[in-house]
């Protein structure tokens, strides 16, 4: 493709992205968040795991990584297992968690809300997700059933300060 060719092009898709950037202003540009935003969904991810992790130590709750990333579930508390999922809020108010698996033997499915200025979580049993109490379970890709989301309206999660509270009233010391 030619240099003048290319320049119109990237100009016109500038062009696409501003308009829609104007469109959607406001719910994220100069929230205290922002920057989680504008992170890859992989590291979303990865900060998701870090303050769950630390923040239930700072709440004076033992929770250690379990291996690595590519592990099949994410954290240990008290000797079960937690898979973590993070959304960021769209603009229906509501958070996807994407790629939660059935096949996985986590005890747990602790799924990270991040607002633009606030925290929320929601967290079920793995028993829980299959039956559909957590949420309706929507295939990732027609034909295949391995990895699924869930969509959760931020009034159907609590707020992050009741994270250590749900810990201690449903997980075993």
């Amino acid at each position: 493709m030619e240099t003048g060719h290319m320049t119109a092009a990237v100009d016109l898709m500038l062009d696409i992205i501003s308009k829609y950037r104007e469109k959607n202003r406001g719910m994220w540009d100069g929230a205290r968040l922002e920057g989680f935003r504008r992170l890859h969904n992989t590291a979303r991810g990865e900060i998701g795991e870090q303050f769950v992790r630390q923040y239930l130590e700072r709440s004076g709750i033992n929770a250690r990584r379990i291996g690595s990333r590519a592990d099949l579930y994410d954290i240990e508390v008290r000797g079960k297992k937690f898979e973590v999922k993070t959304a960021s809020e769209g603009l229906a108010n509501s958070f996807q968690f994407d790629h939660v698996r059935l096949d996985v033997n986590y005890d747990y499915l602790l799924a990270l809300a991040v607002s633009p200025e606030s925290l929320r979580f929601g967290a079920w049993s793995r028993q829980d997700v299959k039956s559909g109490a957590a949420g309706k379970l929507v295939r990732m890709a027609k034909g295949q059933d391995v990895t699924y989301k869930i969509t959760r309206r931020a009034d159907e999660l609590s707020g992050i300060e009741k994270l250590p509270g749900w810990i201690n009233a449903r997980v075993p010391k």
